[in-house]
């Protein structure tokens, strides 16, 4: 639902997550329109995983890789253990239920950032 989508967005900005988040059904217009932030966000964030079938997701995926190496979450309200596995197999780093509460959502994505700089990755907003 929009209104906990936009209220998780405003939390991991509070806490200095550089995130972008995609939720449109012609995500990959949007994506290309932000490229500039795609590029330099920590994380990408893809909403639409819920009302987009299995081949939309895969080509958003590669699509968001083009652009950038940030770890992809795709987030959803309801994940059917296929969709889960296709998505990770197509790219996702992680597959987040939206009704988890806002402060775990938020936890998760702290951890799956730091693993990811502590493997190597540089943020991609130091790269100027």
């Amino acid at each position: 639902d929009y209104t906990k989508v936009s209220r998780l967005m405003g939390r991991c900005l509070s806490v200095g997550l550089r995130v972008q988040l995609f939720e449109e059904i012609d995500t990959m217009t949007s994506i290309e329109h932000h490229r500039d932030m795609v590029l330099q966000a920590d994380m990408v964030l893809l909403e639409a995983f819920g009302r987009i079938g299995r081949e939309t997701h895969e080509v958003l995926l590669e699509y968001v890789r083009k652009y950038s190496i940030a770890p992809v979450v795709m987030l959803t309200e309801d994940a059917s253990a296929e969709r889960t596995v296709s998505a990770l197999n197509a790219g996702a780093d992680a597959v987040v239920l939206l009704n988890m509460p806002e402060e775990v959502i938020v936890a998760r994505l702290h951890s799956l950032l730091r693993r990811w700089f502590y493997d190597g990755h540089v943020p991609p907003h130091t790269l100027r």
